[in-house]
């Protein structure tokens, strides 16, 4: 399961259907605060998380980050932004690790970088 997380309903729609087209099953929030709650709800399922950077609420995509590694070090996060935060290390780090698809992509991009990181059991 994968869970995705953007503020736009357009580009959420647009992952979701890409994903499960692949034949993933993906749960939705659009925001960090209630894709915390979808993760702790659904913890042991989820294979990954594939978040925006910038999104209002009190969660940004990093920080969800930041509390998933917490839980599970392991769970891939993977981050789909158009704009990332000016001299952010946590930033910085996403682009150098290849943890980042930049908006816009194409669902071939998209499919790439989540095969190339999922979790499977």
């Amino acid at each position: 399961m994968i869970i995705v997380v953007d503020d736009e309903p357009d580009i959420l729609q647009y992952i979701r259907e890409i994903l499960r087209h692949v034949n993933y099953e993906v749960i939705t929030a659009t925001s960090g605060d209630q894709a915390w709650t979808l993760f702790e709800e659904h913890q042991p399922e989820i294979d990954m998380v594939l978040t925006d950077v910038v999104m209002p609420g009190s969660i940004d995509g990093l920080e969800l980050a930041a509390k998933i590694h917490q839980v599970d070090p392991s769970l891939p996060v993977l981050f789909v932004t158009g704009v990332l935060p000016e001299g952010d290390a946590r930033a910085i780090g996403i682009v150098e690790k290849e943890l980042l698809v930049r908006k816009p992509f194409s669902p071939k991009q998209l499919i790439d970088l989540v095969e190339a990181r999922i979790r499977r059991f």
